[in-house]
């Protein structure tokens, strides 16, 4: 999602939050405080930053096992075209 897309997705929320009836309101706003948006950004943000690590890692386990494929391809076939 990019800013752009955020920022839209934002001002939608808000435009439904502002046709809210009033008694439902009461009720947004208690659930808002016991568990405050920016906390769960925080939250996403932790977890997308925590799983981008990992994937990190783990394309970087996957690049050296792609090239000590190739290198060993490319060994085995050095040696094949030698026996013929």
């Amino acid at each position: 999602m990019n800013e752009e897309q955020f920022q839209r997705l934002v001002s939608e929320i808000m435009g439904k939050i502002d046709h809210v009836p009033g008694s439902n309101m009461d009720l947004l706003m208690r659930m808002a405080k016991q568990r405050g948006v920016p906390e769960v950004f925080r939250e996403s943000i932790t977890s997308l930053e925590s799983s981008l690590g990992t994937v990190r890692l783990i394309l970087g386990y996957l690049m050296l096992d792609l090239e000590a494929t190739r290198r060993e391809r490319d060994r085995f076939r050095t040696t094949l075209e030698d026996q013929l």
